[in-house]
């Protein structure tokens, strides 16, 4: 093997172009035991032609014919000075592509090269295949340096899955839930005009999702992600996407990438109003069975330690993160925030805790922490020293095909992406704790009715048509609510000045939808006292007041 180059800027933007090479390049992921297809032309090369913010750096080595016998494909910001590997956080995959007998010594070679060039930076692999050579590591101009962490890979392997749990007891009744809503239909998209029209969904679901677990919105913070995933359905395939429907409504999707005999899950995402009939579960299992018939081997469903994975896997190996840091010292602090995160999930894995909602809480208690007198619950220390009851409950009968009043105001139904136009003033939650709750409750049964106004969430009302005696124990302790009685959870005001207008036509959007509901007679509401403008506006709108309280508890 010849000694390795870098090639970046506009010389590598020409190899980029060249067709030679490109073919070089595809044979060379044909050869190399441990490719991806994360390492390939139809992922890379759409990558690089996509992302021109990023400035393509190719490390490659040629035999003495000539021939290609080494990639590795990186990229550094424009506006940046850290080498990453092309795809970024959308490669699951980042290592080189060799020819076997040449792995270690091309990817020594390579590393150095990349160090020579950023003295300064951290060279990160995430996550590198299994199959990967890693003897290299061992060589002192790198050992100091390397920090190598192995990591369990989940998998769903076709030959070994059990007989079809879809037929177990629990999964049939949440599939005769699903079907209620209309015609179940899995289907797998093979063209980008077929992904187009479904994808402003899966942006809006995956978006709501990540925002409210990890604080990012992907797709939002990224104008270059959909077209990028619109360009990768165009390579022939490479992509493998499938959508299921239940009747008009998109319950799930995937954006999966496939790698001959297996397929990597890269990006999946449910309709959270549809949560309580896990369509996420039957998109899997309806995903798998699909596969197999394709003549798929197994389904990667790629490190991380989420649960949902695990609930999935029939078998594990293992994958790895290597970070190549510029000094000791560097990898000794990577070392010690590695066991840290290490033991912190290990904790949580005990307590059976999302290491996202573990993050949420504790930054719940921070903002409390740092204005303690802000939301102080009134109504809970009246209560524990005994004092009269501190609630009140509305009811007003539901007309059967309620035409709603014509309303100033729009009133949005169900509308997601008015919940992601969330922003708080002084004084009020993070963005990310509210979308957090907003998804607790789609995903509980609750339907929203939302007002925005200036592209600004300014009002949202919280409905659950058929509380259960659980939901109803949570939400309104004490209170017995009656059959048929749909349950007015929350009005939030976002905008003081306009409260009542917007109270207003939220309660008539609300009666709206229930005389439209079959088998709901009332609406129900709890008003705590404090809110007498609550109370007043209830009384205008022909709301009664009734005694729902258990004996007990008064």
């Amino acid at each position: 093997m010849r000694c390795v180059t870098i090639i970046r800027g506009q010389s590598a933007v020409a190899l980029l172009r060249d067709p030679t090479f490109i073919a070089d390049w595809a044979q060379l992921c044909d050869r190399c035991p441990w490719s991806t297809s994360y390492q390939s032309p139809a992922f890379a090369g759409t990558w690089y032609r996509v992302y021109e913010g990023y400035e393509p750096l190719l490390v490659t080595s040629r035999k003495d014919s000539g021939a290609l016998s080494g990639l590795m494909c990186l990229a550094v910001a424009r506006s940046g000075s850290e080498p990453v590997f092309a795809g970024a956080t959308q490669s699951e995959y980042q290592t080189w592509i060799s020819d076997p007998e040449t792995g270690d010594e091309f990817a020594l070679a390579a590393a150095l090269a990349v160090r020579a060039a950023f003295p300064s930076s951290t060279l990160e692999f995430r996550y590198l295949p299994p199959s990967v050579p890693l003897q290299w590591l061992t060589d002192p101009r790198i050992r100091s340096g390397a920090l190598l962490t192995e990591k369990r890979r989940p998998l769903l392997r076709f030959a070994e899955m059990s007989a079809d749990s879809l037929q177990k007891t629990n999964n049939k009744k949440r599939l005769k839930g699903l079907k209620k809503l209309g015609e179940l239909e899995f289907t797998r998209l093979r063209s980008p005009e077929q992904l187009e029209a479904i994808l402003d969904q899966v942006v809006l679901f995956h978006d709501l999702r990540q925002l409210a677990m990890h604080g990012l919105e992907p797709f939002a913070g990224d104008p270059m992600k959909k077209w990028f995933h619109l360009e990768l359905m165009r390579e022939a395939g490479l992509l493998h996407v499938t959508a299921l429907k239940a009747g008009d409504q998109l319950a799930a999707a995937q954006i999966n990438l496939c790698d001959r005999k297996q397929v990597h899950l890269n990006l999946m995402t449910y309709n959270p109003m549809l949560a309580r009939h896990s369509p996420g579960k039957f998109h899997i299992h309806m995903l798998s069975q699909m596969l197999v018939e394709e003549g798929f081997e197994d389904l990667d469903l790629t490190p991380g330690g989420d649960p949902y994975k695990e609930r999935f896997a029939n078998t594990h190996d293992a994958a790895y993160v290597l970070r190549l840091y510029p000094t000791r010292t560097a990898r000794l602090r990577g070392l010690l925030r590695d066991r840290m995160e290490q033991g912190a999930r290990k904790a949580l894995g005990i307590l059976r805790v999302h290491p996202a909602r573990a993050k949420a809480a504790w930054e719940a208690v921070k903002e409390a922490r740092s204005k303690p007198f802000a939301r102080l619950p009134i109504s809970r220390i009246r209560r524990a020293l005994g004092f009269a009851r501190v609630t009140d409950c509305y009811t007003i009968e539901v007309t059967p095909n309620r035409k709603a009043d014509e309303a100033t105001i729009a009133v949005g139904k169900d509308a997601m992406e008015d919940l992601m136009k969330y922003r708080p003033g002084p004084g009020e939650i993070s963005r990310k704790r509210f979308l957090l709750a907003a998804m607790n409750r789609l995903e509980e049964g609750q339907r929203a009715f939302t007002t925005v106004e200036g592209g600004r969430l300014l009002h949202v009302g919280w409905l659950m048509e058929r509380p259960t005696e659980a939901f109803a124990a949570r939400t309104c302790p004490g209170v017995s609510i009656p059959p048929n009685h749909a349950l007015i959870v929350s009005l939030i005001s976002l905008c003081p000045q306009r409260e009542a207008a917007m109270r207003s036509a939220c309660l008539t959007s609300m009666l709206g939808e229930l005389g439209r509901a079959k088998g709901v007679s009332q609406a129900l509401i709890v008003v705590s006292p404090g809110d007498r403008r609550l109370r007043s506006l209830l009384e205008e709108m022909s709301f009664r007041r009734i005694d729902l309280f258990k004996q007990e508890n008064v």
